[in-house]
């Protein structure tokens, strides 16, 4: 990229360098005095926002793609005037006529003239605007990098059509009926998202609800009713499962999908999923057990005389557990350790036993130290 220094006064051109391989460049031998640099991108290429973030990383460049005047004095070095540029992106696709309400876009479907597409920031507020062509394609074009949000402005008559049904960003629709717009989209430069599709179907004659409950844990006792209210049946039911009913029963966690379709071929498409409950998290653990040491607590020391102690790691060095706290390496270990194979009180005139019974003579032997680790499934 050339780089330009003009003199600040007179707006002379005094040298013209051009960047290395790292976008890096030096003016040198520059006598003192008041200065500004121009910058010249390829083609295809434009100014990115100046001044934000730190001064030693942000662009110091305008959109006329100068810097401000700055000033030079003797021996002075003075780096930091840094250029940032992208290739702008793109956002757009395709409106079609989902005729029977499936979400998915099929041959027979005919694209959508003259529909009104938005461009939102993050925070909703409109940015531009265009209009869907003959071919149902819309493109908002020469974006800076950034997040973004598309959406649509419903006619009389139309709705949207199932959110990602076949989840398949190629034939699925983009916008989702409850918020009336796509997921966030992030630009980076030279970023061509041109798969954002939008269907819409007309408002059929009946309303649907549908029951999910959702199966024990471990368990395929699942099940999805749904209730059809309205005046335009008898209504068919065409489940992912392949049944036909307006209840499925025995079902595993998943997602099922339906489409309902009225006497008049209006079609209506739902997708569900169905979860184990919360108190599943418990439930469906595996408890694994892991043996750690055997050993021997030496009699009447208070003592374990093993490696593990050596090293200071004793039961009961995690907070919160009867067991006692972590001591030093070689120092008696506060209380007794879990005794696997029945208490064997050595020394009756040293059992100390508390009010809840839980702690034991330090004399003790034929212990096994373990670690219980919860799996979830």
């Amino acid at each position: 990229m050339e780089v330009e220094l003009f003199d600040d006064f007179t707006d002379q051109l005094l040298e013209v360098i051009t960047s290395d391989q790292h976008g890096r460049f030096v003016f040198e031998d520059v006598p003192p005095g008041n200065y500004y640099l121009k910058m010249n991108p390829p083609a295809g290429f434009s100014v990115t926002l100046p001044g934000k973030g730190l001064a030693a990383t942000n662009s110091d460049i305008t959109f006329s793609r100068k810097t401000a005047s700055f000033v030079l004095e003797a021996n002075m070095i003075e780096f930091g005037k840094d250029g940032g540029f992208y290739k702008p992106a793109s956002i757009g696709d395709y409106v079609w006529f989902d005729i029977n309400g499936d979400g998915v876009q099929q041959t027979n479907e005919i694209p959508l003239r003259g529909m009104k597409i938005q461009l939102l920031n993050p925070h909703g507020k409109l940015l531009a605007s265009t209009i869907t062509d003959e071919k149902g394609e819309y493109a908002f074009t020469n974006l800076p990098p950034g997040d973004y949000y598309i959406s649509i402005v419903l006619e009389d008559d139309y709705s949207y059509a199932p959110y990602k049904a076949p989840f398949d960003t190629a034939v699925d629709s983009d916008i989702d009926p409850i918020t009336g717009r796509s997921d966030l989209i992030n630009l980076i430069s030279d970023d061509q998202k041109i798969d954002i599709d939008i269907g819409l179907s007309q408002e059929c004659e009946y309303t649907a609800s549908v029951t999910l409950t959702m199966p024990d844990c471990g368990m395929t006792n699942g099940s999805i009713n749904v209730i059809v209210l309205g005046t335009s049946g008898p209504y068919e039911f065409a489940w992912s499962t392949g049944e036909t009913g307006q209840e499925i029963n025995g079902l595993d966690t998943g997602v099922y999908r339906l489409l309902i379709t009225d006497v008049n071929g209006c079609n209506r498409a739902f997708t569900e999923q169905i979860i184990f409950g919360n108190e599943c998290s418990m439930v469906c653990a595996t408890l694994e057990t892991e043996v750690l040491l055997e050993g021997a607590y030496v009699t009447g020391t208070g003592e374990m005389n093993t490696l593990l102690n050596d090293l200071g790691y004793l039961p009961g060095q995690y907070p919160t557990t009867f067991f006692g706290k972590r001591t030093e390496p070689g120092q008696p270990y506060p209380r007794t350790p879990f005794n696997h194979l029945g208490v064997e009180v050595i020394d009756w005139e040293s059992m100390m036993i508390s009010e809840n019974n839980k702690y034991f003579s330090e004399d003790m032997t034929d212990w096994v130290l373990v670690s219980l680790r919860v799996v979830a499934d």
